[in-house]
C-alpha cells in the first residue's frame, strides 16, 4: 500500500470488533446481510482481541483457497454488492472509497482467518497475508487464481477498474520510498501547515485527516503516474499490487516515516 492506503489498513481495522456479526453469516452466503459500518474517520488502535491462544497452524494452500472462496462468496452476496456499489457511487474521493472498500472485506476475512486459527487482530491479520502470499509465490495457480479472483471483482464492482500489473518487492520499496520522500519534502510540509490552517482553531482529529486528503490524493497519483500507474485507475491498481508487500520492513518504514511526519506537523496525535 501506500502512505495513506498503510494508515487506511490501520483505520479500518476497527471494523473488527464488529467482525462476528457478519462472520457468524460468512459460510451461508445468502445470509449475509450485516452491513459493515464505512470507515470515514480516524485510525484508531485495534479493538478486537485475539480469538485464539492456540499455536498458528501452517498454513495450507487447500485451506487457503476455501478461505478466499468464502470470501469471495460473501462479497458477492445481495447485500455485500450493494454496499460496494454504494461506495463506488458516493462521490467520494479515491482515498476514502480504497478505505471504504477495506472497510466491507477486513472483517470478513478477520472472521475467516480466526476459522483457520491465526489471531483475529493485526497480527493474524498481517501473518495471514504474509503466509498466503508465500503459497502463491511458491506456485499454488489455484490460489493465486481465486486470489485474483477476489480482488478482481472488488474492483469491477468498487472502482469499475480491472487489476493493473503487479510489483516486484523492488518496485514495492520504490515506490513507497518516492511517496515518503515526497510527503516529508519541506513543500508538502509547507501545504500541510496550510491545509490545517484552513481549519477552525479547534478542529477534530478527524477533521484533519479528512481535509489532509484533499492534498495527500494528487501527491500520491502524481508518483504512482511515475512508476506507471497513471490517474484515478492508476492509482487504486497501484493499491492493489502493493498489498503483497504491506509485510516488507522497508515498505513499512517509508510509510511509518512519512506518515508520522505529516501528523506530527498537523498536530495529529
Amino acid at each position: 500500500q501506500d502512505c495513506a492506503g498503510a494508515s487506511g489498513m490501520r483505520r479500518v481495522l476497527r471494523l473488527a470488533a464488529r467482525a462476528q456479526s457478519v462472520a457468524s453469516q460468512l459460510t451461508v452466503p445468502r445470509a449475509a446481510g450485516a452491513r459493515p459500518r464505512i470507515v470515514q474517520g480516524s485510525i484508531p488502535h485495534l479493538a478486537l482481541r485475539a480469538m485464539s491462544t492456540e499455536a498458528v497452524p501452517t498454513l495450507t494452500a487447500d485451506a487457503a483457497v476455501r478461505s478466499q472462496v468464502a470470501v469471495l462468496n460473501t462479497l458477492k452476496s445481495d447485500a455485500m454488492r450493494a454496499q460496494l456499489e454504494g461506495i463506488k457511487n458516493s462521490g467520494a474521493d479515491l482515498i476514502t472509497k480504497w478505505q471504504s472498500m477495506l472497510g466491507v472485506v477486513l472483517p470478513l476475512q478477520i472472521h475467516s482467518i480466526v476459522m483457520l486459527g491465526y489471531s483475529g487482530d493485526q497480527q493474524g491479520l498481517s501473518k495471514f497475508s504474509s503466509d498466503l502470499f508465500q503459497l502463491m509465490q511458491s506456485g499454488e495457480h489455484e490460489l493465486r487464481a481465486c486470489n485474483d479472483e477476489k480482488w478482481t471483482y472488488l474492483l469491477d464492482v468498487t472502482f469499475g477498474v480491472p487489476p493493473g500489473k503487479k510489483m516486484t518487492v523492488h518496485e514495492a520499496r520504490s515506490v513507497a520510498a518516492d511517496i515518503s520522500a515526497s510527503m516529508q519534502s519541506a513543500e508538502f510540509l509547507n501545504k500541510v501547515d496550510a491545509t490545517v490552517a484552513e481549519l477552525p482553531s479547534d478542529a477534530s482529529t478527524t477533521a484533519k485527516r479528512q481535509h489532509l486528503l484533499t492534498i495527500l490524493l494528487p501527491l500520491h497519483m502524481e508518483v504512482l503516474g511515475k512508476h506507471g500507474y497513471p490517474g484515478e485507475a492508476g492509482y487504486v491498481q497501484a493499491q492493489l499490487a502493493l498489498m503483497e508487500h504491506m509485510n516488507d520492513q522497508p515498505v513499512i518504514m517509508s510509510v511509518m516515516a512519512a506518515t508520522t511526519a505529516v501528523f506530527n506537523r498537523a498536530g495529529i496525535n
